[in-house]
């Protein structure tokens, strides 16, 4: 099987493969800035992190299915991380 394809969870149904694992991370890293504005890092996704600050979307619980379904739910991303062929869910 190759790795494109290769699921190790799957969510609602969904195998979370490479690019949507990727933008999950995503959502992770900009929760993680919302919550602990002076974490260090990068951080691919200031616009989200601002957003959840604004509109006090911050979640309390599952945050790992929130990240999920917003990355799924966020049309631009997926195909962003495919771009960009960001395959790491951690930056250096």
């Amino acid at each position: 099987m190759s790795p494109k394809f290769h699921s190790l969870m799957s969510w609602n149904g969904t195998l979370v493969v490479q690019p949507l694992a990727c933008a999950t991370g995503r959502y992770i890293q900009s929760l993680g800035k919302a919550l602990n504005p002076s974490a260090g890092g990068e951080f691919w996704y200031p616009e989200l992190t601002s957003e959840l600050l604004e509109d006090k979307k911050i979640p309390s619980h599952n945050y790992l299915s929130w990240a999920l379904h917003g990355a799924l739910s966020d049309a631009p991303l997926i195909p962003f991380v495919k771009e960009h062929k960001i395959t790491a869910l951690l930056c250096n």
